[in-house]
C-alpha cells in the first residue's frame, strides 16, 4: 500500500511539473490585460488556432506534430522537451486518447491549468 501511495504522489507531481512546463510556455504568447488577466476564452481562443496551424492546420484539431511544433517553437520554449515529457503532456489534454486534441480538450486543459498559468504570468511579468 505504501509503494502504491508513494507512486500516486509521484505520478500527481510529475502531471504538475508538466503542467508548470505547458503554462510557461504559453504564456510568453499571451498578452496579459490591464485586469491581470491573461486566460481568457479568447485568447484561448486564438492559442487554439495558433497552434492549429501546422502542415493540416485550420482543421479544428491540433495533431501531435502540431502541438510539437509548438512547444518547440514557442517564444518561451527554452529548449527542447523530453519526448517522454511530451507524449505525457499530450495524453494529459487529449481526453479521449484519439491521437487529436479538440478545442473543447484544449479549452478542458487551459481551465485545469489556470492556476498554473496565473503563477506563470506573475513571473513574466515581474522579470
Amino acid at each position: 500500500y505504501f509503494m502504491q501511495a508513494l507512486h500516486k504522489k509521484k505520478m500527481a507531481a510529475e502531471k504538475e511539473r508538466l503542467k508548470n512546463e505547458f503554462a510557461r510556455r504559453i504564456v510568453g504568447t499571451f498578452s496579459v490585460g490591464s485586469g491581470g488577466e491573461a486566460i481568457t476564452m479568447e485568447k484561448i481562443t486564438e492559442e487554439f488556432q495558433r497552434i492549429d496551424s501546422g502542415s493540416e492546420g485550420g482543421d479544428g484539431r491540433i495533431s501531435k506534430a502540431e502541438m510539437k511544433n509548438f512547444i518547440t517553437t514557442s517564444d518561451s520554449a527554452g529548449g527542447q522537451m523530453k519526448e517522454g515529457d511530451f507524449e505525457t503532456l499530450f495524453a494529459l489534454i487529449d481526453e479521449d486518447g484519439n491521437g487529436d486534441i479538440d478545442f473543447a480538450e484544449f479549452s478542458a486543459f487551459m481551465g485545469h491549468i489556470k492556476g498554473n498559468i496565473d503563477q506563470q504570468v506573475d513571473k513574466y511579468t515581474e522579470a
